[in-house]
This record gives structure tokens, sequence and C-alpha cells, in this order.
């Protein structure tokens, strides 16, 4: 790679005017027939005097006026002489050009190879990343599987169980169902019975009340008797009274009556009031029989 990079350096180097080697190529093809030369080296001024006779046959071969022909390889000669100067600085400066190439060269090639070394230290680094991810990537591969081979385990104990829940599940439901069933029965059964005891302590409690309100109303009878006796003694006493209070006389006998009225008059109150206390009685223990447990109640 540093090879290429070098040749390519070297080949694309700055760009040098051509104009005056063109002119100095037409000038060497114009004098190759007169004056030796070497091909890119620049022989200065020349003292080389070739042989008379072959300049003599050169010029009787070329040019039959020979006067014409030495003028013009003098002048010929002093054009060279003086292209041979702008030669020699041309080559200086195209020296110097090149020497200014060669360092930039020798720079370039200087940043070229720390640049190689860096880019093969980083080639190193990489490759070094690159098998650490590969050796990783194997282990995570390794973990993965792994994992799979555990949730594979996993779902498979979960559908193991699913399954052995299911039928688990059906059973208990048949199980419950069944139950349900005997119960149900059961609690229709005790429910007509208990629905048969409750019409039976119904009869028995209004049998027994049939006999107690009898007996009770014999006394509320009585009482009444009683009350409609007193209240006609009372209504006599006032009688009585109101008589006595008209003729305004004043007697140990009016004093006396109007004390019994009293007392009568409180007696009645009292028998009026236990009277209520009784009928109050009855109804209470009519409602509490009603509204009572009839199993708590024990058979008569």
């Amino acid at each position: 790679m540093s090879n290429k990079l070098k040749t390519t350096k070297l080949g694309s180097p700055e760009p040098v005017k051509h104009s005056n080697s063109v002119s100095i190529m037409k000038i060497r093809r114009n004098n190759s027939d007169t004056l030796p030369y070497v091909a890119g080296v620049s022989l200065g001024p020349h003292s080389y005097k070739p042989p008379s006779n072959l300049v003599a046959n050169k010029l009787m071969r070329t040019n039959p006026d020979g006067i014409k022909n030495e003028k013009t390889v003098i002048h010929k000669s002093i054009q060279v002489s003086m292209d041979d100067k702008n030669f020699l600085a041309l080559i200086k400066e195209l020296q110097k050009e090149i020497r200014q190439l060669q360092g930039t060269i020798k720079e370039k090639d200087e940043t070229l190879s720390s640049m190689v070394e860096v880019i093969q230290g980083k080639n190193e680094e990489f490759v070094k990343s690159i098998e650490v991810e590969r050796s990783n990537h194997e282990i995570t591969k390794e973990q993965v599987k792994e994992c799979q081979n555990i949730i594979d385990e996993k779902i498979q104990l979960l559908n193991d169980s699913t399954t052995y829940y299911e039928t688990l599940m059906d059973d208990l439901q048949t199980q419950y169902n069944e139950a349900v069933e005997t119960v149900k029965k059961h609690s229709q059964l005790e429910i007509r019975q208990r629905d048969e005891k409750l019409i039976r302590l119904k009869q028995q409690i209004a049998d027994m009340f049939k006999e107690k309100s009898w007996e009770h109303q014999q006394q509320l009878d009585e009482l009444r008797k009683e009350m409609t006796r007193m209240s006609e003694e009372i209504q006599v006493l006032r009688i009585k009274l109101k008589s006595e209070t008209l003729t305004k006389q004043q007697c140990p006998n009016c004093r006396h009556l109007s004390s019994k009225l009293d007392e009568k008059a409180l007696c009645l109150k009292l028998k009026e009031r236990t009277i209520e206390e009784l009928q109050s009685v009855c109804r209470r223990k009519i409602g509490m029989k009603e509204h009572q447990d009839p199993f708590d109640q024990k058979p008569v």
C-alpha cells in the first residue's frame, strides 16, 4: 500500500512549463545533422571541430554554395550557444524545483508512513475488537441457547401444570355440583319438615291462645260488669250530691257522700287502668307468639 501511494506521489509532481523544452527539441532536431550532442545534457559552447574533409563533404552534399553554408553554420552555432545558456538556467530552475519536490515527497512519505503505522495500529485494534466481539457473540449465543432451553422447559412445565389443574378443577366442579344437589335435596326435605312442624306449632299456639283468650275474656267481662255497677253507683251519688248542693244545706252526710264518691271514682280509674294493662299484655303476648321461631318453642 505504501509503495502504491509513493508511486502515485512520484508520478504526479507539480506541473512544469514545457514551452522551453519544446523549443529545445525543435532546435536539436534542426541541428542534428551538423552538431554533436548528448540527449538530456547541455554541452555548453562547442569546441569540437570536425575534420575538414568531413565538413567539406557535408557542405558539398547539403548545399553547393559553400560560403552561404558556412555563414549558416556560424549563425546556427551562435544560436545554439545562446540556447545552451538558456538551457542551463532552465536546468537550474528545474533542479531547484526537483529538490523542492523531493523535499515535499519526503515530507509526504513521512506523513504517509506515520499514517500507515496509525492505520496498521487501528487495524490491529479492530482485529482484536472483532475477535473479542466474536467471542462475546459466541458466549451470548450460548447464553441465549441456554435461556431458550430453560424457557422451553418452563413452558412445558406450565402446560403440564395447566392440564393438571384443569383436570382437578373439572373434578372439583363435578364434586361441587353433586354436593350442591345433595344439599338442595336435604334442604328441601328440612324445609318441608320445618313447614309441617311450624303448621303444627301454629295450630297448638292458636288453640292455646283460644283457651287463654276465653279466660281473659271472662275476666274482662267481669271487670266491665263491675265498672258498670260502679259507674251506676257513682252516677247515683252524683245525683244525690247535686240535689244536696242545690238545697245548699251543709251536713256531715254530704261530706261523707262526697268522699265516698271520690273513692269510687278513684277505684273506677284503677279498674280501667287494670283492664287496659291486661289488654296490652294480651296483645303483646299474641304478637310475640306470632313472631317467635316455632323451632325454639317446646310442644305443648
